[in-house]
């Protein structure tokens, strides 16, 4: 009976340390990639062009900041109500969880954070409304207007850039393979962007655009992808996957 009992004890040392790593994992998984930034940064990296993506909730935000002073935030217009909140699907505007966007930018200093807003629900038939909505606020937040706007649409992104918002171009994949052809891009749009893996048709498509991309595979932390990416005077922004709680 002793001898059975022993058995189990690798067994049972081995759950435990399953628990504590599952229970842990994501102060192990930042505690990696805060290592990899400061070393980076101490090799003369510019890892200020990685942005954290995806920070939709206050208490992300306050987790990243201490690591970026960039963030991907989800913007969208909700016509019905005639706000802006922050959120992304599946979330609808009035879950609890979806923010207004005053609230949000409430906690940030935007003297010194800077944001990419992925903004859904913009058009050309609302795109005023919504700039109207974005003037308002920037009565009382002006940096408001330093910061970047990603839209889906041509015509809707060239208003935002007439009124004086930074504004990229989402471009749609389509476009890059050939299958539709874009209208000239105005100048005052000074951002493009899409996923990585398509950095080489918006080089070839459009030069002399500032170009914001994402390459969100953990992996890239451990090989040190970034670092090449960094260094391409073409990419403004990189967004990355940076673990933490509260990701929605």
């Amino acid at each position: 009976m002793p001898q059975r009992k022993k058995s189990y004890i690798p067994l049972l040392l081995l759950l435990l340390i399953l628990a504590a790593v599952i229970w842990f994992r994501y102060q192990l998984l930042m505690s990696f990639q805060n290592n990899r930034l400061k070393t980076w940064k101490e090799s003369g990296i510019a890892v200020e062009k990685l942005w954290a993506h995806r920070v939709n909730s206050l208490q992300r935000f306050i987790i990243t900041g201490k690591a970026f002073r960039g963030f991907e935030t989800d913007l969208y217009y909700d016509e019905d109500q005639h706000s802006i909140r922050v959120y992304h699907p599946p979330l609808q505007p009035n879950d609890e969880d979806s923010l207004d966007i005053i609230r949000f930018l409430s906690f940030a200093d935007l003297n010194k954070d800077r944001f990419h807003f992925d903004f859904r629900g913009v058009n050309a038939s609302n795109a005023n409304k919504v700039i109207q909505i974005l003037d308002s606020i920037k009565t009382y937040i002006p940096d408001l207007s330093k910061q970047i706007f990603e839209l889906y649409e041509l015509a809707s992104a060239a208003m935002m850039a007439d009124k004086g918002y930074p504004t990229c171009l989402n471009i749609d994949e389509a476009v890059l393979e050939g299958h539709v052809e874009l209208p000239e891009i105005p100048e005052n749009i000074h951002y493009i962007s899409q996923d990585i893996s398509k950095l080489k048709k918006l080089k070839e498509k459009f030069q002399g655009k500032k170009i914001i991309t994402w390459k969100l595979n953990y992996a890239s932390w451990i090989k040190g992808d970034y670092i090449e990416l960094t260094k391409d005077p073409d990419i403004e922004i990189i967004l990355v996957n940076y673990k933490t709680p509260y990701y929605r």
